[in-house]
């Protein structure tokens, strides 16, 4: 919990930095990604910004050393490591004139991409890099252990076209607020640039919105941090009842000197509890670089304080006693009896009543979890994924800069894939389905109601075929729509898009 929610972020002042989310009404969607022309209008207000910067995924194949590489790395606007105060530990950062198409052929490299490729040569710095065919000149490496905003290897400019379609989001946007701005005066200004947005954008920004919200959304994948404070927080009460669990066993062995082994079957299956638990949310997770799971001064505090009130719970009612001793007792009863009095009959059955109920507590969550996995796992997702494989190509440089240049090269890749013995479909999408999410606003020509919110991929090829997605009605888009990126779509049954027939 420490580790993720609460220790400081490390950029210079992080509580000045944030991310804008953009909202889609009247559903209420949220999400990290924007489309630059929104981003240029919503944060042209520098008495309330101190600095913006946009942020896009970017990947490149590498052709340095004795083989190519394919690496993940990010487009960043030139003055975004001055936005967070970090500064390369070798050459420079961006300048602002490489944002220009046709000058943004530089790339700054991770400290582990620099130690890996050119074998920590503190000369790399002038040296070019192939990327996706294109020579990059390298003018820093960043410190070792930055990877923004979550396991970046590279960074390259990021050319901002002002011209380009508002309804295309896929950057997301990091601003610093001025000393002194509140959250509220940020959030107030953005409201009223978006009604303004709204009004002069019909088409593109009906029902679109947007809000500052903490930069750990941005460098958690653009999840709702307070979501995953929920997961985290179960998490904490199931370590906190493995605690109580503890604390009420080791009571007893002090009251009893010994225990029935049965008894610590409860500490045991919370024990897993916790572990499949953790195993459950880690999966197919990559930790962010900025997570450190380490003890820092809250978490020592937080053990120092619990320790001892953990051994006072334990040692209290065995002390107590230890000080009222029943003598009389004990010598006519005789040394059996010794301990088996009422009193510390009935404490130690509290004891064993309080672990059995604690470790049932955990069973019953235990099981409903199990419960879900199986009941997710059993949803039909719309589509057969029981022979689908995917591979991912990322698709960069001047040869696929254009639509059609894109489109050439996944139908030639379908028609060459789909030749091979035992392949029957092959397609194209922008995001593997329950890998991500897009949201854009949808209007429906000739409806005069709010735009709504779809969640919108493209595809290309045959991309129902592969996923086993029979068309209701219609047909799959063509190689021709593909190459030539022709406005058509295919829409999902169940929204009620009221459509008119033609």
């Amino acid at each position: 919990m420490s580790a993720v929610f609460y220790r400081p972020l490390p950029f210079a002042d992080p509580a000045e930095l944030a991310v804008i989310v953009q909202r889609f009404a009247p559903s209420g969607n949220t999400q990290v990604y924007i489309s630059p022309p929104n981003f240029i209008d919503w944060t042209a207000d520098t008495t309330v910004f101190s600095g913006a910067a946009l942020v896009a995924d970017a990947a490149a194949n590498l052709s340095a050393g004795d083989e190519p590489e394919h690496v993940e790395g990010e487009r960043l606007s030139p003055n975004t490591f001055d936005l967070l105060g970090v500064r390369p530990a070798l050459g420079r950062s961006f300048l602002a004139d490489e944002a220009i198409d046709g000058r943004s052929d530089v790339v700054i490299l991770s400290d582990m991409l620099w130690r890996r490729r050119f074998a920590a040569d503190p000369r790399v710095v002038g040296q070019t890099l192939l990327m996706d065919g294109t020579l990059h000149t390298v003018v820093g490496v960043m410190p070792p252990g930055f990877a923004f905003p979550f396991q970046a290897k590279f960074w390259v400019p990021f050319v901002i076209d002002p011209t380009a379609d508002r309804s295309s989001n896929w950057p997301s946007a990091v601003v610093r607020l001025h000393a002194g701005v509140r959250l509220a005066r940020a959030n107030a200004h953005l409201a009223t640039v978006s009604r303004r947005l709204e009004q002069q954008y019909p088409l593109s920004n009906r029902g679109v919105s947007a809000r500052l919200a903490s930069l750990r959304r941005l460098l958690i994948g653009g999840e709702d941090p307070d979501e995953l404070r929920t997961t985290f927080t179960i998490m904490l009460g199931a370590v906190g009842l493995v605690l109580l669990i503890v604390c009420a066993n080791l009571a007893n062995l002090l009251l009893t000197r010994a225990t029935i082994r049965g008894r610590e079957i409860g500490v045991l299956v919370a024990t897993w509890v916790v572990a499949l638990f953790h195993l459950a949310v880690a999966a197919n997770r990559e930790i962010p670089y900025w997570i450190a799971f380490a003890v820092d001064w809250r978490a020592l505090l937080f053990t120092a304080g619990l320790s001892p009130a953990t051994g006072l719970v334990i040692g209290a009612a065995p002390a107590l006693r230890a000080t009222r001793p029943e003598l009389s007792s004990s010598l006519q009863e005789g040394a059996r009896a010794a301990g088996s009095g009422a009193r510390v009959t009935r404490l130690r059955s509290a004891l064993v009543i309080s672990e059995v109920g604690l470790a049932m507590v955990l069973l019953v969550g235990a099981g409903l979890l199990i419960r879900t996995v199986v009941g997710l796992a059993r949803v039909d997702p719309g589509f057969d994924a029981a022979h689908a494989f995917t591979a991912h190509v990322a698709l960069t440089g001047p040869r696929y800069a254009t639509v059609r240049g894109r489109g050439a090269f996944y139908n030639e890749l379908t028609r060459r894939l789909e030749a091979l013995p035992g392949v029957s479909a092959v397609g194209a999408i922008n995001l593997i389905p329950l890998t991500g999410i897009n949201y854009e606003g949808v209007a429906v020509e000739g409806r005069d109601a709010a735009s709504e919110t779809a969640l919108v991929s493209a595809v290309e090829g045959h991309y129902t075929r592969a996923l086993g997605i029979a068309l209701r009605e219609g047909r799959e888009f063509t190689e021709a729509e593909g190459e030539r990126g022709g406005h058509v779509v295919i829409i999902n049954e169940g929204r009620s898009w009221e459509c008119p027939r033609t």
